[in-house]
């Protein structure tokens, strides 16, 4: 049996004064599936990804990413891993096309091919006419679907996507279910946040409902095909 692709453990958050942001919070996805952290503004969806990117320092828990447990400043793990976070970093002054090429080349991806895979992504997402268009004017939803692109740039096995449909039209929306079902369909697997379901019938395997930091639910979506 293979090993989860995440699984977490005890994971707890508390940010100063404010309380826990997450407590005590257990979550394992399986290798191939769309696994969906639900819950309202405040629930512990971002706080949550930001740890399964090793991203906080003061957190409390376990984490293990492709069966290995993931230490403090550890990050080679990212080679294997894409993510298009809620307040994603993007550098306004270059444009879409050399963002991707930038990305791609941190994760050490050659050049040649690089280019192309930056090309064939902006195009999947519709962004064919903004390949050259500095990011400073690109829209709301045509940031999201340039920070999905870098996500997938180096083609990782881990597609982690906080609340990418949120503020994206309806085309932004068809193209990121689009590029979601041709990750699972090739072996990789996506966890994303959502705070409703709404639009989402049909995308994810299971799911995970989140109140005030807490696992209160979880759901397992019969209607969605075995991707396995």
């Amino acid at each position: 049996m293979r090993a989860p692709v995440i699984e977490i453990r005890g994971f707890g958050m508390r940010y100063g004064r404010s309380g826990w942001a997450v407590r005590e919070l257990d979550l394992s996805v399986p290798p191939g599936c769309v696994h969906l952290l639900l819950g309202s503004n405040g629930a512990g969806k971002s706080t949550t990804v930001l740890f399964t990117a090793n991203l906080l320092p003061g957190a409390v828990g376990e984490l293990r990413l492709f069966g290995e447990k993931i230490a403090a400043r550890q990050y080679r793990f990212l080679r294997r891993t894409g993510y298009q976070l809620e307040n994603h970093p993007l550098l306004p002054k270059l444009t879409g096309r050399e963002y991707l090429l930038f990305c791609g080349q941190m994760f050490g991806c050659s050049f040649p091919g690089l280019r192309v895979r930056a090309e064939q992504l902006l195009r999947s997402l519709q962004m064919e006419r903004d390949l050259d268009r500095r990011i400073e004017h690109y829209s709301f939803g045509m940031r999201k679907k340039l920070a999905l692109a870098s996500a997938l740039i180096h083609e990782p096995e881990l597609l982690v996507l906080d609340d990418p449909f949120t503020g994206v039209d309806r085309g932004a929306r068809l193209a990121i279910r689009e590029r979601m079902a041709a990750m699972t369909a090739s072996g990789g697997t996506v966890l994303l946040t959502a705070c409703d379901v709404e639009g989402l019938d049909g995308i994810y395997d299971s799911a995970a409902v989140l109140e005030g930091g807490r696992v209160v639910r979880r759901i397992e979506n019969k209607k969605t095909p075995d991707r396995g």
